[in-house]
C-alpha cells in the first residue's frame, strides 16, 4: 500500500507541474508567433508608407526640375529685356517754371 500511496503522491504533484511546463512552452510558442505576426504587420504598414513617401519625393523632384527649367527661361527673358533696355535712352521730364 505504501508504494501505491507514493505513486499517488508523485502523480498528484508531478502531473500539475508537467502540465504547467507543457502549458508554458505551448503558450510561449503562441506568444512568439503573435509577436512575429505583429512585427510583420508593422513591416507591411511601414513598407506602404515608404512607398507613398517615395512616390511623393519623385513627384516633388519632378516639380523642382520643372521650376528650375521655368526659372532658367525667365532669367533668359530678363537678360534679353535688359539687353534691349541698354539701347534705350533715359527720358527725363523737365519741369517748366511759371
Amino acid at each position: 500500500m505504501e508504494s501505491i500511496d507514493t505513486i499517488k503522491w508523485i502523480a498528484e504533484f508531478s502531473v500539475p507541474i508537467i502540465s504547467a511546463i507543457v502549458g508554458y512552452f505551448v503558450g510561449k510558442r503562441k506568444r512568439d508567433n503573435d509577436f512575429i505576426s505583429d512585427l510583420q504587420t508593422s513591416i507591411d504598414v511601414l513598407s506602404e508608407k515608404n512607398a507613398k513617401l517615395i512616390k511623393q519625393v519623385v513627384e516633388l523632384n519632378d516639380q523642382v526640375v520643372s521650376l528650375k527649367r521655368e526659372n532658367a527661361e525667365l532669367k533668359a527673358e530678363i537678360a534679353s529685356l535688359n539687353t534691349k533696355l541698354d539701347g534705350v535712352k533715359t527720358i527725363t521730364r523737365v519741369k517748366k517754371n511759371d
